[in-house]
């Protein structure tokens, strides 16, 4: 199981370039409130997956009989 994503993987799952592109930015923005100075750099383009699924309110989680 995944416990990063990036743009490539938003844009796989659906969303527009664009889209993607600004979850990326206000996860990683999240990240820095909550202490993580490490996302504070702008060539680093991943993000956990928890912080996606706070923004979208979607579980990216996929379950073992998903497949």
């Amino acid at each position: 199981m995944k416990e990063l994503v990036d743009f490539t993987d938003l844009v796989n799952m659906g969303y527009k370039p664009s889209q993607a592109r600004t979850i990326i930015r206000i996860a990683k923005n999240n990240m820095v409130k909550a202490g993580y100075g490490l996302y504070n750099n702008k060539r680093l383009g991943i993000v956990p997956v928890k912080a996606v699924e706070q923004i979208t309110g979607l579980s990216l989680h996929k379950r073992k009989d998903d497949r």
